[in-house]
């Protein structure tokens, strides 16, 4: 899995969450602050951003990528395995020749980042949380109006103690 499919992995992840997490708000009547909507997408792309880095690739494989896709004929590996060897007059040949090529290729062009068709479907969480914040709380479990009649309790005892303190 590229580095690009891992990050829209977790970002769509993190916006189901926060679409999940604002509907369950929305049916039990409990209302939350947008900062706690706005935490998992952010520690989702986070942790996507740390797995990106973790699975990048070593130097090793960067040179077999870039021979492959420009066709060099294993010309960068050879190269890198060569300035292991820095006595060899021959080696030192491959790695200046290495080093000639690479200075030659164009990396935007050799490995474009693209978006992965996983990206597009993190359009739907963001429309489906839109949708939801135009829905009223359904206090499906009474909990709203269990919080209203606790409050109109205290505010009745708070009153008849101030009347028996006159």
């Amino acid at each position: 899995m590229c580095s690009s499919d891992l990050l829209g992995w977790t970002l769509l992840l993190g916006l189901s969450a926060m679409t999940l997490m604002l509907l369950v708000s929305r049916l039990v009547g409990v209302p939350l602050h947008w900062l706690v909507y706005a935490t998992l997408p952010t520690l989702a792309c986070a942790v996507g951003l740390i797995l990106a880095w973790r699975e990048r690739p070593d130097h090793a494989s960067a040179a077999v990528i870039l021979d492959q896709r420009l066709n060099l004929k294993d010309q960068l590996g050879t190269a890198l395995y060569a300035m292991s060897q820095p006595d060899d007059s021959v080696a030192r040949e491959v790695v200046r020749r290495g080093q000639d090529k690479l200075a030659l290729i164009d990396l935007k062009q050799a490995t474009p980042i693209r978006p992965q068709k996983i990206w597009s479907w993190s359009v739907l969480p963001i429309v489906l949380f839109l949708l939801l914040l135009l829905l009223p709380n359904f206090d499906v479990l009474g909990l709203s109006q269990a919080r209203v009649q606790q409050a109109q309790r205290q505010a009745q005892a708070e009153a008849a103690r101030q009347e028996l303190a006159q």
